[in-house]
């Protein structure tokens, strides 16, 4: 039986040196253990093989989250992420397990900056000069730019104004990328027709024709190469400087198009289908893509077909899934309003109390179905409520800006610019390599085979070609060198799985070893 018990947010951050140290302490005995968390949260027994989530505390103002460490790092599903998954599913007779969550403080200021650009609007067919807030993160010498395109009916200021985005924009710029954001067209000029047909009654990006369209035809990939343009010669960068992009909802669409367009790195796709003319250009980028398990927006069965598409291709991509988590008081501390730890706890009993959270703390329905009156309790401002509602969606994994990967998205963006670039001596492996299974096809069994490195922790995993994991296969500290595990075709549970396309999955710290696989029965 599991239980739960949450420790109380401790304040001492911003007194602390840089890098920071958090300890997280996991104690076995035969098949069950006690965890205990220290300056992050999650706590409770729990039996061999339980997912176990692990949050590090939210990383305030100019401080930014950096990885996990620690002897218990061969058991998270993600080491670099500020959430992630213990599963201590084999060898019991370790008495304590560690991690340790460090943190690191931006070694510049301000975080965050503004200024005004002018580029262009269109009305119709009518083109003007048009001044847009523009707003940035630029670390001195940026190893990179990445443009941040807002959803449907949001602003570049609504990207910086959030955690999760303002999370983003840190996490880049600690890595040494500079962040921009700007508004849609349509923010600036109102809703537009859209080639023949009359304005759809929504403010987006311009999507449409995407299998043509270019710098010219469309007025917001534009107005990005006429940014682009002026950050060069106002922050003195070169003008090869490699470029990426990242958006969410509309602003994914967005993303990959424009990326593909203007000749970036890659993009980051976050909830969102796609335009399906996008994956089938010519000068298609890398993509990872980031989808939400309960996303009732975006058409997943669309956006892993345009994924698929790109798998045919040869194009590098990825596909990551947010699941559910379960929601704790101290997760509404990841505000830009001042949401505090005893309204953190205030949400959290009205929550309970009014049957919106089951007993593992996991919501009942979706966000949007739940009545307001039930979400908030008095006194929290509008902003407040606000923030309450993001954490919500993140945590039900909803439609939603997210943070939940974002060192992935980073290691995908330099793994992107090691293979379209020789010039990049920080990067040290690719992350698109390959990885067999023998026989391929197969009927009964096949032998996974690939290559480490370095030494380190190596997660091996079979997933569907959806992106949901079929099984486990291997997760521990492995030598640099030759490897291979077995995988019988079945799943989890020991059930035999359907004839079909499978893909092997080896992580490592660093790269991300895939390789579809066929069984037929």
């Amino acid at each position: 039986m599991r239980s739960r018990r949450f420790l109380p947010c401790y304040k001492s951050l911003l007194r602390l040196a840089t890098p920071a140290f958090w300890l997280v302490a996991v104690t076995t005995s035969a098949q069950s253990y006690t965890l205990t968390v220290t300056n992050g949260f999650e706590s409770g027994d729990f039996s061999v093989g339980d997912t176990v989530p692990v949050w590090s505390q939210a990383a305030p103002d100019s401080f930014v989250f950096v990885e996990w460490t620690g002897t218990a790092t061969p058991w998270l599903e993600r080491t670099n992420e500020w959430r992630s998954n213990l599963i201590v599913d084999v060898d019991p007779m370790l008495d304590t397990l560690t991690l340790q969550a460090n943190f690191a403080t931006l070694p510049f200021s301000p975080v965050l900056d503004s200024a005004d650009y002018w580029l262009r609007k269109k009305d119709t067919t009518a083109i003007d000069p048009a001044l847009k807030d523009v707003f940035y993160v630029m670390p001195p010498d940026p190893k990179g730019l990445v443009f941040f395109f807002h959803g449907t009916g949001a602003t570049g200021r609504g990207l910086s104004s959030i955690y999760e985005g303002l999370s983003i924009m840190k996490d880049l710029a600690y890595a040494g990328y500079g962040v921009v954001t700007l508004d849609a067209n349509e923010v600036t000029a109102g809703d537009q027709p859209i080639g023949e047909n009359p304005p759809d009654g929504k403010i987006r990006w311009l999507v449409a024709g995407a299998e043509s369209a270019t710098a010219t035809n469309n007025i917001d990939i534009s107005n990005v190469k006429a940014l682009k343009e002026s950050l060069v010669v106002g922050f003195n960068l070169s003008t090869a400087i490699p470029c990426f992009s990242i958006g969410q909802s509309n602003g994914a669409w967005f993303s990959d198009l424009c990326a593909s367009v203007l000749g970036f790195c890659a993009s980051a796709h976050i909830t969102a289908e796609g335009a399906s003319g996008t994956y089938t250009r010519p000068d298609l980028v890398p993509v990872v893509w980031i989808l939400a398990r309960n996303d009732q927006t975006t058409d997943s069965t669309a956006a892993i077909a345009n994924y698929t598409t790109m798998l045919a291709s040869g194009t590098a991509t990825a596909l990551c899934w947010l699941e559910p988590s379960p929601i704790i008081p101290e997760r509404f501390g990841r505000s830009l309003s001042g949401v505090t730890s005893s309204q953190g706890d205030s949400i959290f009993t009205q929550l309970s109390s009014e049957g919106v959270i089951d007993a593992n703390g996991m919501l009942t329905s979706f966000v949007n179905d739940i009545d307001d009156t039930l979400l908030y309790p008095p006194l929290l401002n509008q902003e407040q409520e606000t923030d309450v509602r993001q954490q919500l969606l993140c945590a039900n994994a909803e439609h939603v800006v997210l943070s939940d990967f974002n060192k992935t998205i980073i290691q995908f963006f330099k793994d992107a610019l090691a293979v379209t670039s020789v010039t990049s001596p920080e990067i040290e492996v690719p992350v698109f390599r390959a990885v067999a299974g023998s026989p391929n096809p197969f009927k009964h069994s096949t032998t996974i085979h690939y290559d480490l490195e370095r030494d380190g922790p190596v997660t091996i995993a079979i997933y569907e070609a959806g992106g949901r994991r079929v099984k486990l296969l291997s997760r521990g500290f492995e030598r640099r060198g030759r490897g291979h595990v077995v995988w019988d075709g079945r799943n989890a549970s020991g059930a035999h799985v359907a004839s079909g396309t499978y893909f092997a999955r080896v992580r490592t710290e660093r790269t991300i070893q895939s390789g579809k696989i066929v069984l037929h029965r």
